[in-house]
């Protein structure tokens, strides 16, 4: 299923992940000054197997936090040290039930 929203969740983990940005999105954004969807992490979800809790407190431990701004990075990097960061073994997308903020974790190794 390339390409398509498959579900939805507030946690999720992606195996073998790509980080992906639109440049002519991003351009849009930088031109508008305005928000729009043109970035994105693409890997495989295998569901319900592999989201339990201890899933998803591993990566978060283990893996190094993932940012994208578009007005002052080209591609999604390593928060911590502003490096690109273009694939993942295993990325956790989590979100924040109170403030509904996301979080973007990659275990690459």
């Amino acid at each position: 299923m390339k390409g398509r929203v498959v579900a939805h969740r507030d946690n999720v983990l992606l195996f073998h992940t790509t980080f992906k940005v639109s440049q002519a999105g991003r351009e849009r954004v930088l031109r508008e000054k305005r928000k729009n969807v043109h970035a994105g992490v693409c890997g495989n979800w295998y569901g319900m197997f592999v989201t339990d809790d201890t899933s998803l407190t591993a990566v978060k431990e283990r893996g190094e936090l993932i940012t994208y701004n578009p007005y002052k990075y080209t591609t999604f990097v390593y928060k911590d040290t502003e490096e690109e960061a273009t694939t993942s073994w295993c990325t956790g997308l989590f979100t924040d039930t109170e403030t509904r903020r996301a979080s973007i974790y990659a275990w690459s190794s």
